[in-house]
């Protein structure tokens, strides 16, 4: 059993009725720390209705069982177009940086946003293409001074695909991966897809 102990409503944050089935609630959640916020931060959150990302500050540090959020910004880190909304898959913050990444056809594209130091989005640093598909969630941490760790989540296996990553340099496999899948690139530019890593050590290798 469990227990709810605070409840903070997100006023704004979009529904489309006619497709509740398929986009119900929220796609990403992730919080990025600001001395700017009284609250010590923001939320970041994105929906399967549109490609935007709607940023909130949360009373944590006030009383109340049920609150709500006040808006911050209403932000559009990749433009959209008529024929092809592209929704925000998954959301990471760590160490300055928003990594923010959608399903494009049979890949993944990464968008890496540096902040700025009022918590809100700033330039587009790097991006990428990843050959991960149907990517769900991703989860990143800086494990050295200049390389990153980054795992993505699969909607339809039981998978996490793991990288380790250096601006300017690109990704190479996980050192907790298989090391006959050594790493290349194909002639479209794009890295292969890695070994499948169980969702039941997920946890397990972010807190090595």
């Amino acid at each position: 059993s469990h227990r709810v102990f605070r409840t903070f409503n997100l006023l704004g944050l979009p529904r489309d009725a006619a497709s509740e089935a398929q986009h119900l609630g929220l796609q990403s959640l992730t919080f990025v720390p600001t001395p700017a916020s009284s609250q010590e931060g923001y939320f970041y959150a994105s929906t399967g209705i549109s490609g935007d990302v709607y940023i909130y500050e949360v009373p944590l540090l006030s009383e109340g069982a049920v609150q709500s959020a006040s808006s911050v910004k209403l932000w559009s880190p990749l433009a959209s177009t008529a024929a092809a909304v592209h929704h925000v898959e998954g959301m990471a913050y760590a160490d300055g940086h928003l990594f923010v990444c959608y399903n494009v056809e049979d890949s993944t594209r990464l968008l890496i946003f540096q902040l700025l130091a009022s918590g809100l989005p700033g330039r587009l640093r790097e991006q990428h293409q990843l050959d991960v598909q149907h990517v769900a969630d991703l989860a990143v941490r800086k494990s050295t001074e200049e390389e990153w760790q980054m795992f993505f989540i699969c909607q339809d296996k039981r998978n996490v695909y793991g990288y380790a990553f250096r601006f300017l340099e690109g990704f190479r496999l996980h050192p907790y991966c298989e090391q006959d899948l050594a790493p290349h690139q194909n002639d479209a530019g794009v890295l292969p897809k890695m070994m499948a890593l169980a969702v039941g050590s997920f946890w397990w290798l972010l807190m090595w």
